[in-house]
């Protein structure tokens, strides 16, 4: 494991311990994705059509080992399709979430950070947070201050993108990420059932230089 991932898993050994589902890198994908054949490939074909069909009208949970599968990738896809186009989404979180930053430098510099206790209301809007900047090499340009407080908006980062691919990154369709396959970053959503629907309890955003 590098040091950017150990860093990574620093920041969100807390909740782990409360038994969040483990968020895995982009390269973990494609393992997971052969865990259950055929699933996380059917639902990438109406991708493109996802944001006029939020319902996945193609696909019914019949075509799911398990039915419940088919319905956390509506509801990960209608959570999408909200921070697109700015429409709150503080209902689909739970009441308190886990948010965790984490962002990779060319110069091997790491800029880390997490909140453990955010309201749900606070995902619909920008918030600051603290954040750490550790460095191995010394080509970094380094701040005067290693420890800082930075902003953060997940509507305004993911309405960016010029498009939003969503994959299951475990076997369990409990972790999902959304992506730009063009840029370095990326969003994990962890999800758990709440009632009859699910609700987000992390929020990871990484940015990996590559």
């Amino acid at each position: 494991m590098s040091r950017f991932w150990i860093l990574a898993a620093t920041a969100t050994f807390g909740v782990c311990l409360a038994g969040c589902a483990k968020a895995e890198p982009p390269e973990a994908m494609e393992e997971a994705a052969t865990v259950q054949p055929g699933t996380i490939e059917e639902a990438a074909a109406v991708q493109d059509s996802a944001g006029s069909d939020p319902s996945f009208a193609e696909l019914s949970p019949d075509d799911f080992d398990d039915p419940g599968m088919y319905d956390r990738l509506v509801f990960i896809n209608t959570f999408s399709e909200r921070l697109r186009s700015g429409a709150p989404v503080a209902d689909m979180m739970a009441p308190t979430f886990f948010f965790v930053y984490a962002e990779q430098h060319e110069c091997a510099g790491y800029t880390t950070g997490f909140e453990p206790s955010m309201t749900a209301s606070d995902v619909d809007r920008r918030f600051m947070f603290s954040a750490t900047f550790a460095w191995d090499g010394g080509d970094c340009d380094v701040p005067s201050d290693p420890n800082m407080v930075l902003p953060f908006h997940l509507s305004d980062t993911v309405s960016s993108w010029d498009r939003v691919d969503i994959e299951a990154v475990d076997a369990n369709y409990t972790v999902f990420s959304l992506m730009d396959p063009s840029r370095h970053d990326y969003v994990l959503l962890n999800t758990e059932p709440s009632g009859d629907t699910y609700e987000i309890t992390q929020i990871d955003y990484r940015w990996e230089y590559r």
